[in-house]
C-alpha cells in the first residue's frame, strides 16, 4: 500500500469506521449526497464508501488534503486483506457516486473578503513577525508557486480559461473536447532580481499510449525544454498530482540549489493544494531545508502573488499569441476532427506549451517590477518591522488595509 498522507489517519479510520452509523445518520441530516446504502448500483463495498466518504469530508472541512491517492489508498485500507491501491476506475465510480471533486477548491471567491478579513490579517502579522522580523530573510529565498488552468476553448462551465478577469479567449470548436482543459502552467516566481525556476507545464495525455503522434509531442516537448527554462510533465489529467508535485519538488530543489548553498534555507509558497500540502511532500521540502509556507484557505486571490498580477500577465501574453495564430491559421482552425490536417488534442497541447514558455521568457525579461511588486502587495516580502512599510500590502476590497 501507498505511504499514508495523514500520520494518524488509519488510527482515525478505524474510529470514525466503528462510529459509521453515528456519522452517517448525522450526516444524512445535514442533506449531505451519499450515505444510502444498497441503494446504489454497480456499488461492491457500501458500507466501506460509506465510511470512506464521511472520513473524507471531515478531512476537507479540516483543511486536510484528500486527494484521489488518498481515497485509494484508505479504501484499500477499509477493504484489508493485503488490498493496497484501490484502481483509478473504482476513484472514478466512487466520485460520480457521491458527487466529490479529487481536489478542494483553493478559493472561493463567493465569500466577501471582508469575512475572510480576520484570516488575511492573521497571516500578515505570522509573515512580518514570526516569519520576516529578525531573521533577515533575503528576497532571492523567497518563492511562491501556483497553477494556471490551460485550455483553448472557454466553457460556459468552465470560467477558469486562458483569459483575463475570469472571461474566456475562445479558440476553436474543432472537436467536441476542445474547450477541455488541456494542461496547467506551474508557474513560479521569485522576490528577487533573477528569476532562476524553470516554467513548469502539466500536460493531458494517456501514460499507456505510446503511438506515434505521442512520440512526435513528446520529441517536441524535448526541443522547447532543451534551452532549460521549461519542464514538462504529462500524465493523465491536466493538472498536477501528487507524483508530478513530487518529481517537480526535485527540479526545483535543482534550480534553486545554488540559493541553499548561500543562505542555507529557501522559503517555498504555495496555496493548499492538495498535492502539496501532502505528507511525503512537507516531509522531502524539510529534507531539502525549504520552508512551506501556505496561505489561508479560500484567499488565495488576495494573499498569492501568483494571483496578484502575474498570472493575468501570462494569460494576457498566451492570448495574444493564440489569437495572432488563429487569424494566421483560419482555415485550418475551421477544419473539423474528420477532416485531414486539423488541429489535433497533441496540436493544442504543444501550441499551449509553446505559447506559455514564450509567455515566461517575456515576463522574465519585462516585468521584473511587476513580480516584486506581486510579493510586496500580498505580504510575501519582508517589510520595515517599525510599520512604515505597512500601506504597501494591499487587499482589493478592504479600503485603508491594516494588518497590525
Amino acid at each position: 500500500a501507498a505511504t499514508p498522507t495523514n500520520g494518524v489517519q488509519r488510527r482515525n479510520l478505524k474510529r470514525w469506521f466503528d462510529r459509521r452509523d453515528e456519522l452517517r445518520d448525522a450526516f444524512a441530516n445535514l442533506g449531505q449526497r451519499g450515505c444510502n446504502v444498497g441503494k446504489r448500483k454497480s456499488c461492491l463495498y457500501p458500507v466501506e464508501e460509506d465510511a470512506l466518504y464521511v472520513v473524507f469530508r471531515e478531512q476537507r472541512e479540516e483543511g486536510f488534503p484528500a486527494d484521489g491517492l488518498w481515497l485509494r489508498d484508505n479504501m484499500g485500507f477499509l477493504l484489508g486483506d493485503g488490498q493496497g491501491l484501490m484502481s483509478r476506475g473504482w476513484l472514478q465510480g466512487f466520485q460520480k457516486r457521491y458527487a466529490v471533486r479529487e481536489y478542494a477548491r483553493t478559493v472561493n471567491k463567493d465569500i466577501p473578503v471582508g469575512e475572510r478579513a480576520g484570516e488575511i490579517r492573521s497571516f500578515h502579522r505570522f509573515m512580518q513577525e514570526n516569519l520576516f522580523e529578525g531573521n533577515n530573510i533575503q528576497p532571492e529565498q523567497i518563492y511562491y508557486t501556483d497553477e494556471l488552468p490551460a485550455q483553448f476553448s472557454g466553457s460556459k462551465h468552465n470560467e477558469r480559461g486562458l483569459s483575463m478577469k475570469g472571461k474566456p479567449v475562445f479558440m476553436s470548436k474543432s472537436f467536441s473536447a476542445a474547450d477541455m482543459r488541456e494542461g496547467s502552467i506551474l508557474a513560479t516566481i521569485c522576490a528577487g532580481d533573477e528569476q532562476d525556476v524553470f516554467l513548469g507545464m502539466c500536460v493531458k495525455g494517456s501514460p499507456n499510449y505510446f503511438g506515434g503522434d505521442v512520440l512526435d509531442e513528446l520529441q517536441q516537448y524535448a526541443d522547447l525544454m532543451a534551452p532549460g527554462d521549461l519542464k514538462v510533465y504529462k500524465q493523465a489529467n491536466a493538472w498536477s498530482s501528487t507524483y508530478v508535485m513530487m518529481e517537480w519538488l526535485e527540479d526545483f530543489n535543482v534550480a534553486t540549489w545554488h540559493v541553499h548553498l548561500k543562505y542555507g534555507v529557501r522559503f517555498l509558497g504555495s496555496d493548499q493544494h492538495a498535492p502539496r500540502m501532502t505528507t511525503a511532500f512537507r516531509q522531502r521540502c524539510e529534507e531539502l531545508c525549504i520552508v512551506l509556507v501556505y496561505g489561508p484557505a479560500h484567499c488565495t486571490d488576495v494573499v498569492a502573488p501568483v494571483d496578484a498580477d502575474v498570472g493575468v500577465q501570462i494569460k494576457r501574453l498566451v492570448g495574444v499569441q493564440s489569437t495572432a495564430h488563429r487569424q494566421a491559421n483560419w482555415a485550418r482552425w475551421q477544419l473539423t476532427g474528420d477532416d485531414d490536417g486539423h488541429f489535433t488534442a497533441a496540436d493544442h497541447r504543444v501550441l499551449l506549451t509553446t505559447w506559455a514558455l514564450n509567455a515566461w521568457r517575456a515576463l522574465k525579461q519585462n516585468y521584473a517590477g511587476l513580480i516584486r511588486k506581486s510579493f510586496v502587495k500580498t505580504g510575501y516580502f519582508p517589510l520595515n518591522p517599525d510599520g512604515s512599510e505597512d500601506h504597501l500590502i494591499v487587499v482589493k476590497g478592504i479600503d485603508n488595509y491594516t494588518f497590525r
